[in-house]
């Protein structure tokens, strides 16, 4: 029994972990007025990064905090990585462990 509670507590500590850093991924913004005396109230967002495919506003997302559904459309100049990490074709050559094999000799 004491072995039980002892890996439920490990669980639990390892969840609470997982939970916090992914909520440490979001940000706080402050209320602020807008130039036309509109106040706007505080809210969270996702942290900025290069696409906005991972935003809460992003269609197929949901807004964790408002359980409100994306509305705007994906990044269309943003792809999934394929299984390949260097795209159609290796720029580093046929070596496979990097570097250029142009003007060297194979080993």
């Amino acid at each position: 029994m004491k072995k039980l509670t002892i890996l439920l507590t490990i669980i639990a500590m390892m969840l609470a972990i997982w939970a916090t850093c992914a909520v440490a991924a979001d940000m706080r913004v402050n209320g602020y007025d807008r130039q036309d005396g509109t106040h706007v109230n505080s809210y969270m967002r996702t942290a900025p990064d290069s696409t906005r495919d991972n935003n809460y506003s992003t269609k197929g997302n949901t807004n964790p905090y408002t359980g409100q559904e994306g509305h705007k459309a994906p990044d269309s100049s943003y792809s999934q990585p394929s299984s390949n990490p260097y795209g159609s074709s290796n720029p580093y050559g046929s070596n496979p462990y990097g570097g250029s094999t142009h003007g060297k000799r194979g080993y």
